[in-house]
C-alpha cells in the first residue's frame, strides 16, 4: 500500500475504527477519511464525512469526494446480547448500509478494494469441544439476529463482487477487546462494574454464563491484520481473525479481578442469560498467519488497559 493511498473507514469513530485510525497514522498514511454520524474530535489531517450510511445518495457523495482506493467497512449495529430485541432495526440498518457502500463502490470506485468486516458469530453453534476450532470452511449456523445480519452483509458483498468484478476481501474477526470498547460487551462491562465496586458505588459484580469458551485478541493486533489484508488479502477470499486460543469467560473475568484493588463478589443475574449461547468459539487462523500476521499483545496487558481506561471515566 502506498502511504498516500486514499483510505475510507466507515464507522471510523467507533471502538475498532478509532484504533485503526491511530495505527494508520502511526504507519505514516496521509490520506484518510472516516464516516461518522456526528462531528466528533479526530486527529489533525483526517477528514470526517458526517452521514448516515443507510442514505445511499449521501454515501455516494462521500465516495465521490474522497475517491477511496481502500475501504474498511466497520459500520454496523453490533450488539449481540440484545439482538433479538433489536432484530428488525438491526437487519434493516446493517443490510441497508451495506448496499449503500457497495452501490457507491460500484458506481464511483469500481477498482477500489473493500475489506468487509463480518464476524465469527456467523459460525454459530458449531461444537462444544474446547479443542475444536472453526476454519473458513466450517458450516455457518448463526443463532441470533446480529449474526444473521453480518452473514447477510457477506452475501451482499459476495454478490456484488461476482456480478460487477469488485475487489472484496471478507474478514471474520473473533472476539476482540481493548480500551474504549462499549459496555455492551462483556469485558468492558465487567471492568466498569469492578471500578464501581472499587469506588464503593456497587456491592457486587453481576454475571451471566461464564462457561463459554472464546478466542480473544487485542484490538491493537486486530488493526494490524486489517492493514495486512488490505495489502495481501486475496480478492474473493474469507479470512478468520483470532488468536487460535480459547479462554472461558470465567478465566477472562479472573484476569480482570487479579487487577482489582479490592475483593469483588459475584452475583448471577438471570437477565444476562441469552436464549442460546455458543459453547465454544475458537479461530483456526492458519490462513491469515500465512500472510505474516500474528498476535503480539498478552491478554493480561489488554485487560489492564481496559481497567485503567474505565478508572479514568
Amino acid at each position: 500500500m502506498q502511504k498516500d493511498a486514499s483510505i475510507l473507514i466507515t464507522g471510523g469513530s467507533g471502538f475498532v475504527g478509532s484504533h485503526m485510525l491511530e495505527y494508520l497514522l502511526l504507519q505514516g498514511y496521509t490520506n484518510i477519511t472516516i464516516t461518522d454520524r456526528s462531528n466528533g474530535e479526530v486527529p489533525a489531517g483526517v477528514r470526517v464525512e458526517i452521514l448516515d450510511l443507510t442514505d445511499a445518495a449521501a454515501t455516494r457523495t462521500c465516495f465521490e469526494t474522497c475517491k477511496p482506493d481502500y475501504i474498511l467497512n466497520l459500520a454496523s449495529v453490533a450488539t449481540v446480547g440484545n439482538s433479538f430485541q433489536k432484530a428488525e432495526s438491526m437487519m434493516t440498518i446493517n443490510s441497508s448500509l451495506m448496499l449503500s457502500v457497495l452501490e457507491a463502490m460500484r458506481a464511483v470506485t469500481p477498482n477500489a478494494r473493500l475489506l468487509q468486516v463480518s464476524s465469527a458469530a456467523v459460525y454459530g453453534l458449531v461444537s462444544s469441544d474446547r479443542a475444536a476450532a472453526q476454519n473458513e470452511e466450517t458450516p455457518l449456523k448463526p443463532i441470533n439476529p446480529y449474526a444473521v445480519s453480518k452473514l447477510t452483509q457477506e452475501f451482499l458483498a459476495s454478490a456484488y463482487a461476482r456480478s460487477y468484478s469488485l475487489d472484496v476481501v471478507t474478514v471474520r474477526p473473533f472476539n476482540h477487546t481493548g480500551e474504549r470498547q462499549t459496555t455492551a460487551f462483556a469485558l468492558p462491562a465487567f471492568a466498569q462494574q469492578i471500578v464501581a465496586v472499587e469506588r464503593g458505588e456497587k456491592e457486587s459484580l453481576s454475571v451471566g454464563n461464564l462457561t463459554g469458551i472464546r478466542d480473544f485478541t487485542d484490538v491493537k493486533d486486530i488493526v494490524v491484520a486489517y492493514e495486512i489484508l488490505f495489502d495481501k488479502g486475496v480478492s474473493g477470499e474469507v479470512y478468520n481473525l483470532g488468536s487460535a486460543e480459547g479462554h472461558s469467560m470465567q478465566e477472562m473475568l479472573d484476569l480482570l479481578l487479579e487487577n482489582s484493588s479490592v475483593e469483588v463478589h459475584l452475583t448471577e443475574d438471570p437477565k444476562l442469560a441469552r436464549p442460546l449461547d455458543i459453547p465454544v468459539s475458537i479461530a483456526d487462523n492458519g490462513k491469515i498467519t500465512a500472510l505474516g500476521w500474528a498476535p503480539t499483545h498478552d491478554l493480561s496487558e489488554t485487560v489492564q488497559r481496559i481497567l485503567d481506561w474505565q478508572r479514568k471515566q
